[in-house]
């Protein structure tokens, strides 16, 4: 439930919304969800700050608007993008460019070839059928992620470890 005493944060960030079309989460030079809240850039993780809390809510309701994308995109970062950059951004993303193929690990290699035969799946149950552990599955995802080949959702799986679903 919102706070009265406290500004609505969002009234900060749509502007950079509108003006650039997407945000960081959090980046020491770019604009950024971080550094809108709290006033300024910080270094390492924002979890431990006095006012993470308020940027953990706040993060979670930009990532449920339907006019944002949230996906792994400038410096590798968590990037919230506007609906009006989406054609360009599914352009670049399905064209399959040497430089999203090229160079791709093994295990990045067969794991977009299994999401591409499925359309979707869960690191975690792919590490049962594959045999690949599940850190292993982690990392060719994240490989994927970068060159934006799928698009990734982290959450515990049953038995409380990381996974994501692709």
């Amino acid at each position: 439930m919102p706070n009265p005493k406290q500004p609505n944060l969002l009234e900060k960030i749509d502007p950079i919304l509108e003006r650039y079309g997407l945000i960081l989460e959090s980046d020491l030079h770019l604009p950024s969800v971080v550094s809108t809240i709290i006033g300024e850039s910080i270094h390492g993780s924002w979890w431990g700050h006095s006012q993470g809390n308020r940027i953990y809510q706040t993060l979670g309701i930009l990532s449920r608007r339907p006019n944002l994308l949230v996906t792994k995109l400038l410096s590798r970062k968590t990037t919230f993008v506007h609906r009006r950059l989406w054609p360009g951004f599914l352009t670049i993303a399905t064209s399959r460019e040497p430089w999203q193929l090229d160079h791709l690990s093994p295990n990045a290699q067969k794991l977009l070839y299994a999401v591409q035969q499925k359309g979707k799946l869960s690191t975690n149950e792919y590490s049962k059928d594959s045999g690949v552990k599940i850190g292993v599955l982690g990392d060719a995802a994240r490989e994927l992620e970068a060159r934006i080949l799928v698009y990734g959702i982290g959450f515990h799986s049953e038995s409380g470890s990381h996974a994501k679903r692709l």
